[in-house]
């Protein structure tokens, strides 16, 4: 099973490359997923999409387009070639900062307007999305008739 790091020691913006040990590989719906001894990639859930990367070894790198949690930590291959060979094999991964930064942003941001939403309007936040390029926060409150006029 994946350690993981994400969650231990988590860089956070800016991640570092780290070296890891491809441990198994699956193919899941015409999909090739692989598993690592331990990950810094973060993976979807709550609202929050997986960061992207690549990992290589002897020059060749293969893109991870998506990272799922199950009882293990999966990362999705954009390119299958040669994927048996890295089987315990080190490999250096490299998560895309850019991205990773952006979503930390857009991550910190939603906070804050759940904690206004929850402070002025007493407000709850029920379900987002995260994205690089917006996000949707859905806030539940019981009735706007409460709320004074300079609000809306």
């Amino acid at each position: 099973m994946s350690e993981p790091l994400h969650i231990n020691l988590h860089p956070g913006t800016g991640p570092p490359s780290f070296e890891c040990i491809m441990v198994d590989s699956q193919v899941i719906d015409g999909d090739y997923w692989v598993q690592f001894d331990k990950t810094y990639y973060y993976p979807s859930g709550g609202g929050q999409p997986a960061d992207h990367g690549t990992i290589s070894a002897d020059g060749v790198k293969h893109s991870i387009l998506d990272v799922r949690k199950r009882s293990e930590i999966l990362h999705l291959l954009g390119d299958s070639a040669n994927i048996d060979s890295l089987l315990n094999q080190t490999l250096t991964a490299e998560i895309d900062q850019e991205r990773r930064d952006v979503l930390c942003r857009m991550h910190t941001a939603q906070h804050l307007v759940s904690a206004a939403a929850d402070e002025l309007f007493g407000a709850t936040t029920i379900g987002n999305q995260i994205n690089t390029q917006k996000t949707r926060i859905d806030i539940g409150i019981e009735s706007r008739d409460s709320f004074s006029k300079d609000y809306y």
